[in-house]
């Protein structure tokens, strides 16, 4: 016996800001943020133009008891990348409290980081990043927290991260 159920019909439902903003690349479910009893989720959107064109963008929402549409573009805390080609939220997760001020952090990773002194290969293109992200934040905030880079350029990396254990 088969049943299907239509994914209309399901109790929450994320919807992405635009078209090619790839929300939902990266879902990961987070602890409770803002102190409500409801533990959140965070979304990973690595092709959004919110900030730059494909900056990419991660969205955290506050759980809440009803169901139904959430736009992501209302979401309760947004990460932007701001650099054209970062695609800041190709993979996301809670990873507890890193910097000891109560907090919970996430990690977020980028597909190209912003090129910097140390950084920058020959042909103009930057190492991947994880960025270290608070979720003290509230509204749009750039992702300039803390960014872990890589060492050797063109390695794969960057690209799978998970919560912390207990």
């Amino acid at each position: 016996v088969t049943t299907s159920l239509p994914l209309l019909r399901a109790g929450v439902r994320l919807y992405g800001e635009a078209a090619g903003d790839l929300a939902g690349w990266s879902v990961a479910g987070v602890r409770d943020v803002n102190g409500d009893g409801l533990d959140d989720v965070l979304v990973g959107a690595p092709g959004s133009d919110r900030a730059a064109p494909d900056g990419g963008a991660s969205y955290v929402v506050f759980g809440r008891p009803e169901g139904g549409r959430i736009e992501l573009a209302d979401a309760d805390i947004i990460y932007e990348g701001g650099t054209p080609g970062e695609r800041v939220g190709h993979d996301v997760a809670d990873v507890g409290d890193l910097t000891g001020d109560g907090l919970i952090d996430f990690v977020l990773t980028a597909g190209s980081a912003p090129a910097d002194s140390d950084g920058e290969e020959a042909n103009g293109s930057a190492p991947t990043a994880a960025y270290i992200v608070s979720s003290g934040a509230r509204g749009a905030t750039p992702v300039s927290n803390l960014r872990i880079i890589r060492e050797t350029i063109g390695a794969p990396g960057g690209f799978d991260v998970a919560g912390p254990v207990d």
